[in-house]
C-alpha cells in the first residue's frame, strides 16, 4: 500500500490510492461531473501526484474540462488540453508534455487563447463539449439570458468571434451545464434558466436560424443540471420551490417535440411524463447509472428513484436540515453527497449505500463542504476521493471515509455566496488533476512511480577526531533518484543542527535555487534516472551535534513537491562530536491548563554536551520566585528534573541552569541555558444550590380544578479530563478539558385535599358529611446537560372541597433530583350549602 501524505499549499496535492474502485472512470472530462451521467470518476495513470501548475485569473465556480488533444490532431496530437472559465472569461490551455517531469516551482499555465462571455458577472454553469463531425463546440449558461456557444475547431486559434449567444428570453442566469441530446436526427440542447421556472430548448443550435422553446416546469427556480434518462430519450431536471418542497420532473423529447412536414421542429406539449414531490427544493444535478437517479435536495435529503419503475427506492434522511446545493457522486456500491452547510456552518460528505439507503460513514469538515466530490481511480483498481471546502482546503479520503491528508490550495475571500475557497468543480484524467478555486485554477501531474533517497553524509571529519570549535569543515552529501521520468528536478537541503548550507558541485559553484511560495530551496537540477548525484558543502562547529540532508521533504526551507512511492529513504542524519562545552535545558512537558487547587507539573530536560561530568546548579522558578534550587546538580549527558506546585493563579514556570555562569564560567552558550512556560488557572466549579418552586394560587373556590406549575431551576456539574498533545519542539502539553455531562433527571409532584360526596342537606353548616381523599401525583423523567437549566412542568389538580362552613387544604409537594423539594398549601374554599325550603303536606 503506497504512504500518503500531502504537502503544503502551492507545491501541491499529493494524494496516494488506498482502495479498489467500483465505478468506470473515463479518461476525459467533457462537461459537469465529466459526462452527462455525471458520476465524476476519472481514470489517472498513477497513483502518485506532483508539481503544481496554476492560473490564477479571478473567482472559478465551473469545472474544468480536460480533453484528449488528439481530436484536434496537428501540433496538439498525443498531448491533453484543458478549457477553464475564471472571472467570466473562458481560457484554453495546451497541458505540459506528460513525459517531461514537472518543475520544483509552481508552473504558471500560459493559455494559448481567451474569451469574454456573455453578462456583467462570472457565470456558475459549467462548460459542455460537444463534437459534430469535424465541428467542436462548446456550450455554456451566463449570468444572463444567453446561451454561448463557442466554435473551438481550430483550438489553437479560439477568437471572441467564435463566440455566438442564443437568448433564453426567460432566463435570469443559465447556471446548468447544458445536456446535449440526439432527437430524430437533430442535436437538442437543454438548459435551465435559473430563477424561473423555465426549461430552455433549443433544436439544432448549430443552424443561426434555429429557435429556442421553452417548458414551464411550475413555480420555482430551475437551476440543476439536466440528466438523461432512457438513453438519451429524456431528460430529468429540478424545481426548487424553497426549503419545504421541491420536485423532480421528468420529460421525454417524444412527448414535448413535434417534427413538421418541412423538417423543423417545434413544440408540442409543456407536461412532464414524471412529477414527483419531493422533501425540498432540487436545486442540484444527479449521478446517472442507467434507469437510476441519484440526487439529493436542499435539506440534504438524498434519494435514488428508479425511472423506468416510477418509483423511489430509497429516501435517506439521516443529515436533513443541512443545506446544500452541491451533487452526488457514485462509485459502484457508494453514492457520496456532500451536506454543504450554509455559510459559517461545517459541512459533511455523506457516503451512501447504492442498494440500501443506508449511511455507511460520514466525514465533518472545518468548513463548508463545497464540491461535489471527485474520485480518481488508477489502473490498477486502487482509488480515492478528492473533496474541497469553503476554507480553501482540499481533502483527500479513501473509500472508507477515512482522511488520508487535507492540503490548502487556496485562500478564502468569500467574493460570492455561493462558494468560497475551493468553490467549483475537481477534474481529474490521464496525466492531470485542475481544480477551480476563488483564485482560479490549481493543478498538479499524475504518475505512477517516483522515488528520491538521501544516500549518504561524509561530514569531512578525520576518523576518530571530534570538531573543534569555531573551525570550518568541508563535507559532501549524496542523493539518488528513481521513477517513471528519465530524469528530474527536485528540491534537497543539508543542515548543521538549525542551518540550512550553502551547496556546490564538485568544482565549487553554487548549486541552483528556485524560489517557492517565498522559499528559497536549492535544487538538483537534471538528475537522471538511476544517477547518483554528490553534493559539497562547508559547516563550522558550534554546540550542534547532526548533519542532516534531505531531499523532497518538509524541512524548512525545504518542502516536499513530489509524492513519492515511500517517503521512509528521503533523510539520513549522521553525529557529528564537537569538542565544546554548554549546558542546556528544554522543558518536556508541562500543564497548560488547570484548575484551581489542582496541581500542575513541568518537566524538563537538562543536557551537557561535553560528556564529562559537571556539578553546576539548577533552579526553579515560578513568577519569579525560587521553588526549587538544586546548589549542586551533578550532570553527565542527559537528566530529566521537575517541579510540582498548585497555582493559584495564571503563572510563568522558568527553569535555568547555571544560573551564576560560573559552573562552567565559559560555555559555547548561555542562549539555551533557560526556558520558559506559562500556567492558565481556570477557577473551580462552585457549587450552586438548585430550587423547586411550586407556582399556585394561595386560595381557589371548592368543585373546581385548578391548575399550578413547578419550576426548576439548577446547575450541573461538568467533568474534566486531560488533554495531552505534543508540539513541533517536542514539548508535551497537558490541558484540563472541560467536558459536557448528561444527567437523567426526576420530577415527583403529588398532591392531596379532600372531596365532600354526602352532606345532611337541611343542615346549612354542613354538619356531618362523608368524604373521601382527593389524591394526585405525576412523575417526569428527563435529561439535562451540563450547565445551568430551567424547567416548569404545569399540571391541574381535580376539583375539591368540603360543604358548609368547612375550609379544606391541598397540600402540594415536588421533589427534583439534585434540585431540591418544594411544599404548597393551597386552601380551598367551602362551598355552600343551601337548606332546602319546607312545605306542609297532607
Amino acid at each position: 500500500m503506497r504512504k500518503a501524505t500531502s504537502l503544503s499549499l502551492i507545491l501541491f496535492l499529493m494524494f496516494a490510492i488506498v482502495l479498489p474502485a467500483f465505478a468506470n472512470p473515463v479518461n476525459e472530462v467533457k462537461t459537469f461531473g465529466f459526462t452527462d451521467e455525471r458520476n465524476r470518476e476519472g481514470s489517472v495513470v498513477g497513483g502518485l501526484t506532483g508539481g503544481c501548475m496554476c492560473h490564477f485569473g479571478g473567482p472559478s465556480y465551473s469545472q474544468p474540462l480536460i480533453l484528449n488533444g488528439d481530436r484536434w490532431g496537428g501540433k496538439l496530437k498525443g498531448r491533453m488540453v484543458a478549457i477553464t472559465v475564471e472571472n467570466n472569461i473562458m481560457y484554453g490551455y495546451l497541458l505540459p508534455d506528460a513525459s517531461e517531469p514537472p518543475p520544483v516551482e509552481p508552473l504558471k499555465l500560459k493559455p494559448l487563447w481567451s474569451v469574454k462571455l456573455s453578462g456583467s458577472v462570472p457565470t456558475k454553469s459549467d462548460p459542455t463539449f460537444f463534437e459534430k463531425g469535424d465541428k467542436k463546440y462548446l456550450f455554456i449558461g451566463t449570468y444572463s439570458k444567453n446561451l454561448n456557444v463557442i466554435d473551438i475547431t481550430d483550438f489553437v486559434n479560439v477568437t471572441q468571434s467564435k463566440v455566438k449567444a442564443k437568448k433564453s428570453p426567460h432566463a435570469t442566469d443559465i447556471t446548468s451545464a447544458p445536456l446535449v441530446l440526439k432527437w430524430r436526427g437533430h442535436d437538442v440542447v437543454i438548459c435551465t434558466s435559473g430563477d424561473t421556472g423555465k426549461v430552455f430548448i433549443i433544436v439544432d443550435p448549430l443552424k443561426m436560424e434555429s429557435d429556442g422553446f421553452y417548458i414551464n416546469a411550475g413555480l420555482g427556480r430551475t437551476s440543476s443540471s439536466p440528466a438523461p434518462v432512457n438513453s438519451g430519450k429524456g431528460f430529468a431536471i429540478g424545481l426548487d420551490q424553497g426549503r419545504q418542497q421541491g420536485q423532480l420532473q421528468i420529460y421525454y423529447l417524444d412527448d414535448i417535440l413535434r417534427e413538421r412536414p418541412d423538417g423543423k421542429v417545434e413544440l408540442k406539449s409543456h407536461n412532464a411524463r414524471i412529477v414527483e414531490n419531493i422533501k425540498s427544493g432540487l436545486a442540484a444535478s444527479f449521478s446517472v447509472d442507467g434507469n437510476m437517479l441519484y440526487f439529493g435536495d436542499t435539506q440534504s435529503n438524498v434519494y435514488a428513484y428508479n425511472t423506468a419503475e416510477q418509483k423511489f427506492i430509497w429516501w435517506n434522511n439521516k443529515y436533513a436540515g443541512i443545506f446544500s446545493n452541491r451533487s452526488p457522486s457514485l462509485t459502484n456500491n457508494l453514492v457520496l453527497f456532500p451536506a454543504v452547510g450554509d455559510p459559517g456552518e461545517k459541512g459533511k460528505l455523506i457516503a451512501i449505500d447504492r442498494n440500501t439507503g443506508t449511511t455507511k460513514w460520514v466525514k465533518q469538515f472545518s468548513s463548508r463542504a463545497q464540491t461535489a466530490a471527485t474520485i480518481l481511480t488508477t489502473p490498477d483498481g486502487y482509488s480515492e476521493i478528492w473533496e474541497g471546502t469553503s476554507d480553501g482546503w482540499l481533502a483527500f479520503l479513501n473509500l472508507n471515509g477515512k482522511i488520508i491528508d487535507a492540503v490548502k490550495i487556496s485562500e478564502r475571500y468569500s467574493l460570492n455566496k455561493f462558494g468560497s475557497g475551493v468553490c467549483g468543480g475537481i477534474s481529474a484524467a490521464q496525466n492531470y488533476t485542475l481544480i477551480s478555486t476563488e483564485e482560479g485554477i490549481v493543478g498538479s501531474w499524475v504518475i505512477n512511480n517516483f522515488n528520491l533517497q538521501a544516500v549518504s553524509i561524509d561530514p569531512g571529519l578525520p576518523e576518530g577526531e571530534k570538531a573543534k570549535l569555531g573551525e570550518t569543515y568541508h563535507g559532501t552529501a549524496v542523493f539518488k533518484y528513481e521513477g517513471d521520468y528519465d530524469w528530474a528536478d527536485v528540491p534537497i537541503g543539508v543542515f548543521y543542527g538549525d542551518q540550512y548550507l550553502k551547496l556546490t558541485d564538485a568544482d565549487g559553484n553554487e548549486l541552483p535555487k528556485v524560489n517557492v511560495n517565498g522559499s528559497i530551496i536549492y535544487k538538483l537540477e537534471h538528475i537522471n534516472k538511476g544517477e547518483e548525484r554528490t553534493v559539497h558543502f562547508t559547516w563550522t562547529a558550534t554546540s550542534a551535534r547532526e548533519i542532516t540532508a534531505v531531499i523532497n521533504l518538509d524541512k524548512p526551507p525545504v518542502m516536499r513537491v513530489f509524492q513519492e512511492n515511500t517517503f521512509d529513504d528521503n533523510e539520513i542524519t549522521v553525529p557529528v562530536e564537537v569538542d565544546a562545552q554548554n549546558l542546556r535545558v528544554q522543558i518536556t512537558s508541562y500543564t497548560e491548563q488547570c484548575i484551581e487547587g489542582d496541581s500542575a507539573t513541568v518537566a524538563a530536560r537538562v543536557t551537557n554536551d561535553s560528556n564529562r561530568l559537571l556539578t553546576t546548579r539548577l533552579v526553579w522558578k515560578v513568577n519569579g520566585e525560587i521553588v526549587k534550587d538544586i546548589p549542586n546538580f551533578d550532570l553527565i549527558g542527559q537528566y530529566d528534573n521537575s517541579v510540582t506546585i498548585k497555582p493559584d493563579q495564571d503563572c510563568k514556570v522558568t527553569v535555568e541552569v547555571n544560573p551564576d555562569r560560573d559552573r562552567p564560567a565559559s560555555e559555547t552558550t548561555f542562549d539555551d541555558n533557560i526556558d520558559t512556560c506559562s500556567i492558565t488557572v481556570l477557577p473551580a466549579e462552585k457549587e450552586v444550590q438548585g430550587s423547586v418552586k411550586i407556582i399556585a394560587p394561595d386560595v381557589w373556590d371548592a368543585l373546581k380544578p385548578f391548575n399550578f406549575k413547578v419550576v426548576v431551576e439548577d446547575y450541573l456539574p461538568y467533568d474534566y479530563k486531560t488533554k495531552t498533545w505534543t508540539d513541533s519542539e517536542g514539548k508535551k502539553h497537558h490541558k484540563r478539558v472541560r467536558i459536557s455531562k448528561t444527567y437523567n433527571l426526576n420530577c415527583t409532584v403529588t398532591g392531596k385535599g379532600v372531596l365532600t360526596v354526602e352532606w345532611n342537606p337541611m343542615d346549612p353548616s354542613g354538619g356531618f358529611q362523608k368524604t373521601i381523599p382527593r389524591e394526585k401525583s405525576w412523575t417526569e423523567n428527563f435529561t439535562e446537560k451540563s450547565g445551568s437549566y430551567t424547567r416548569t412542568f404545569t399540571y391541574t389538580f381535580p376539583a375539591c372541597g368540603m360543604a358548609g362552613y368547612s375550609e379544606t387544604t391541598v397540600v402540594l409537594e415536588a421533589s427534583v433530583t439534585r434540585a431540591g423539594t418544594a411544599r404548597k398549601v393551597v386552601k380551598i374554599r367551602p362551598f355552600p350549602v343551601e337548606r332546602p325550603e319546607l312545605q306542609l303536606t297532607k
